[in-house]
């Protein structure tokens, strides 16, 4: 059967061409009860939901920045109930049970690391800023249980000790400090310098005896010596195996280290020597995690092809391996179960569960059987540094948005979920949805054009007037009228009833053009621009002054 895709606020179906039409009226409405889910790897949106605020911090800058947390309603049928990562400002405690999240707030900027005690219930977090604290916080209560002061412009790395009475941060100043916190005391035990290079990756030996930090082309073992961390550099080339390159990855196994390579190795050092190499991903396929596996003894590892996998004390592979890519690979793309970037930044197993976090800005769940694996989305987000415009439909309780991301996606407003998506050849950069029913959708670009598309995502109309961004966009009440703002400083407007062909160009502005809004009978236009203008303008383009005749009755909105 010809199949294609609608979405709805009872979620997203599949139904056929004949079933809905492809001008089927219905389409912001409620869908066809009559679906055909994949149980296997077909990501149901109906479990994908999207955190309050934007979490695509979890995908652009953080390794190691999705885990589990352990709570009463945990089973190992189900797995872990909840786990968290960071959105911004805030850390996201999702519940899987209630498809419910909450936050802790008490960070002040942006946070740029996470890291869970081993118990599964505190938090650590770490943030940007000229004062840059580490917060321990209750994931149950959200209570703040310490806050550790030394680092300046912001915390990169966080790792705990396997007791969980130690934990280890570090900064990124100009020298990279390392220090080791006794948390519960509040207080830091010991601190050394990492070194003018970037870290990627820390981690504590389970003895709590040794630090490893590894960055590009270099590995760092810190040992303690009074209130002092002594740094020792890992030995790798001519007198021992490897070579350097950028390691981006770390953790400790019977106190041995295990380093992920951007060569797709995983190189372990003994006494700081390089004493085995294991190509474990793709070669020049970075591994970007590597954590401790309870269930196999061994390790788990995910990597920028899109494989995780699973190791035994002896490095040897557990299972078959889960490919990403393969799993939610590109013949979903334009629909709700597409991943924009399946690279694995984190990982990290519980029982059968596998809990993962991609560089395209999702969440995954993954349980492991003998014969399969079960891959379920989790959480979406833009992936790339911006949600750069939304908008709400006009009488449906869905929101468009668009980003840095090249991507177009549709949400639902009551179900919190993501139920269509398109990807884009630039990113967006402006949103507005049809007057009345709204059943099109402008997109503004970062190029300066501008497409037109129906409620299936469907390209109905492309044209382009500026050589620069689109900033806003606006549909008259009338519905008869678009208005596009650019950087460029112009207003133009578009017949909606001609096809969008461009009636008139409103000049003047003074800088680009931040904000458009039409009188109520559609007749007048006011903007304001980047330099604090507003300024009035007809249906033609013509400049209007404030208080003149036909304006003085005008009432915008």
């Amino acid at each position: 059967m010809d199949h294609q895709r609608t979405w709805s606020l009872s979620g997203f179906m599949d139904t056929t061409a004949g079933e809905i039409g492809r001008g089927a009226k219905e389409g912001w409405g409620e869908a066809t009860e009559k679906s055909a889910h994949r149980l296997l790897t077909y990501l149901t949106p109906s479990t994908c939901r999207f955190a309050h605020c934007h979490p695509s911090l979890i995908a652009h800058r953080i390794r190691s920045n999705v885990n589990y947390l352990k709570s009463p309603n945990d089973n190992e049928k189900e797995g872990p109930s909840r786990f968290t990562y960071p959105a911004a400002t805030v850390a996201v405690v999702y519940d899987k049970v209630k498809s419910s999240q909450v936050f802790y707030k008490a960070q002040t900027d942006e946070i740029l690391s996470l890291a869970v005690h081993p118990g599964g219930v505190y938090v650590a977090t770490g943030q940007r800023g000229n004062q840059a604290p580490v917060h321990v916080w209750n994931s149950a209560t959200l209570e703040t249980e310490a806050v550790l002061s030394l680092h300046t412009r912001g915390v990169s790395l966080l790792a705990w000790g396997e007791d969980g009475s130690r934990l280890v941060s570090v900064g990124v100043d100009d020298s990279h400090i390392v220090a080791l916190w006794d948390w519960r005391m509040k207080k830091m035990v010991a601190s050394g310098i990492g070194g003018d290079g970037l870290l990627l990756a820390v981690a504590i030996s389970e003895d709590g005896k040794t630090i490893i930090a590894v960055g590009v082309k270099q590995v760092l073992f810190f040992t303690v010596e009074g209130r002092a961390l002594r740094s020792k550099k890992g030995l790798i080339g001519k007198n021992s195996g490897g070579k350097k390159q950028v390691f981006s990855s770390c953790a400790f196994l019977n106190n041995d280290a295990y380093v992920g390579c951007a060569s797709g190795e995983i190189y372990k050092f003994h006494s700081r020597k390089v004493v085995a190499i294991y190509q474990a991903h793709g070669i020049s396929e970075p591994v970007n995690s590597l954590s401790r596996c309870a269930a196999s003894g061994g390790l788990i590892s995910g990597g920028e092809d899109g494989l995780v996998l699973i190791w035994d004390k002896s490095m040897k592979m557990v299972g078959s391996p889960t490919d990403m890519a393969e799993d939610v690979g590109e013949e979903r793309v334009g629909t709700a179960g597409i991943t924009t970037d399946c690279s694995v930044v984190s990982s990290q197993m519980s029982g059968n569960f596998v809990l993962l976090g991609t560089r395209g800005g999702d969440i995954f769940e993954v349980r492991k059987t003998d014969a399969d694996s079960y891959v379920k989305k989790m959480v979406c987000s833009h992936g790339d540094k911006h949600a750069n415009c939304l908008a709400s439909h006009p009488s449906e309780l869905v929101f468009a948005s668009s980003g840095s991301d090249k991507t177009l996606r549709i949400w639902s407003v009551r179900r919190k979920v993501l139920v269509d998506m398109r990807i884009l050849p630039v990113s967006g950069t402006a949103l507005g949805f049809s007057s009345g029913s709204g059943e099109s959708l402008c997109l503004g670009m970062s190029t300066g054009g501008v497409a037109i598309f129906d409620m299936m995502l469907n390209v109905i109309n492309t044209f382009q007037h500026s050589n620069k961004a689109i900033t806003c966009v606006k549909y008259s009440p009338d519905g008869n009228l678009l208005a596009v703002g650019s950087e460029d400083t112009n207003i133009y407007l578009y017949s909606v009833d001609r096809g969008y062909s461009r009636t008139g160009v409103c000049r003047g502005n003074l800088g680009p053009v931040i904000h458009l809004d039409f009188s109520t009978n559609s007749r007048f236009l006011q903007s304001n621009d980047t330099d604090h203008n507003i300024m009035f303008w007809n249906q033609w383009g013509d400049s209007v002054e404030f208080g003149g005749s036909d304006a003085k009755i005008e009432r915008t909105r």
